[in-house]
């Protein structure tokens, strides 16, 4: 979703006012959890996105870093025939 110009300054605002609260980077927060309930429904039908051996091994490297820096974690209960348009990526 893209933000309109009124939007954005609005937002720059409010996380100027609240620098000492945000940090950029950092350690991962336990404090909320997300997720995205879909219920019954599956994701569209795309074809899959074709990635460069170079792209997938710059990609594969920086998800191992996010994996290692426990930034995000491996997915669990879903297999990626669940999921055929993210197979590049999980």
């Amino acid at each position: 979703m893209m933000l309109v110009d009124y939007e954005r300054v609005r937002l720059d605002e409010f996380l100027e006012s609240c620098k000492n609260t945000i940090i950029i980077g950092g350690a991962p927060t336990s404090y909320a959890e997300h997720r995205i309930n879909t219920e019954n429904s599956v994701p569209s039908a795309l074809p899959p996105y074709r990635m460069s051996p170079a792209k997938r091994e710059v990609l594969k490297a920086e998800l191992d870093k996010l994996l290692e820096e426990g930034t995000i974690e491996k997915c669990v209960g879903v297999t990626v025939l669940d999921l055929p348009a993210l197979t590049d990526v999980i």
